[in-house]
């Protein structure tokens, strides 16, 4: 119920009239990937010293950004907290607004 709210609002404020169809248009919202994919100038190494605290949240069902690849990161990042949420996709926050806020909210605190 919560999800289908959350998308209901998200799907209201689209403009799809700013969705590519050309597909050369596309090709460049997709072109820095080799960047990150490359990281020539060693940005996941850097978490390794990181002072800001972060955050992530992920859904054990996120097929675009799995769960299990966050690892290798975080595990060199200090400074990070790491939350899984059960049953949820790519939109966590979206499926368990209340949960997430929650978490959000005590992250901000400490």
């Amino acid at each position: 119920m919560a999800a289908q709210k959350s998308l209901e609002r998200i799907f209201k404020r689209i403009d799809y009239s700013k969705v590519p169809e050309n597909p050369e248009v596309l090709k460049r919202y997709f072109a820095p990937i080799q960047s990150i994919v490359d990281d020539a100038e060693h940005f996941r190494d850097a978490y390794a010293t990181l002072k800001t605290p972060v955050l992530v949240m992920s859904g054990d069902h996120d097929i675009s950004f799995s769960f299990d690849n966050w690892y290798p990161m975080i595990r060199k990042a200090p400074t990070t907290q790491f939350i899984v949420m059960p049953d949820a996709g790519h939109g966590p926050q979206d499926q368990y607004p209340e949960l997430a806020s929650s978490y959000i909210n005590t992250f901000l605190k400490n």
